[in-house]
């Protein structure tokens, strides 16, 4: 499976590879929820923001309330300038998860414009 070579490749710092193993999950599944969210959270590593933007919006087309696919994509989001839709995303993951602190100070830094 895609996930356990991924975390054992991810272990030893072999990011490329483990964006490769997302994909391949992606092209067998594209529907995958899990798929789509881990090869953006594994591009997103990598400072590949423009990359990952678009699996976290596929993840969530799938499954619009996955907080952690909406913090993500806030967060790639404010790293691309895009404040404005980032902090939309935050507020969104927020609603969901209103415990998440992480969230929460990820949102108060994009409405500092941190």
């Amino acid at each position: 499976m895609a996930s356990g070579m991924a975390i054992a490749l991810g272990k030893q710092g072999r990011l490329a590879e483990v964006c490769e193993e997302f994909a391949q999950a992606v092209r067998y599944q594209p529907e995958s929820v899990k798929a789509q969210y881990n090869w953006g959270f594994a591009l997103a590593k990598q400072t590949d923001f423009d990359g990952a933007i678009p699996h976290f919006r596929a993840a969530l087309r799938l499954n619009p309330e996955f907080a952690a696919a909406h913090y993500s994509l806030g967060v790639a989001l404010l790293q691309r300038g895009q404040r404005a839709d980032a902090i939309r995303e935050l507020q969104r993951a927020l609603e969901l998860e209103p415990t998440s602190h992480k969230t929460r100070s990820a949102l108060d830094a994009a409405r500092k414009g941190a």
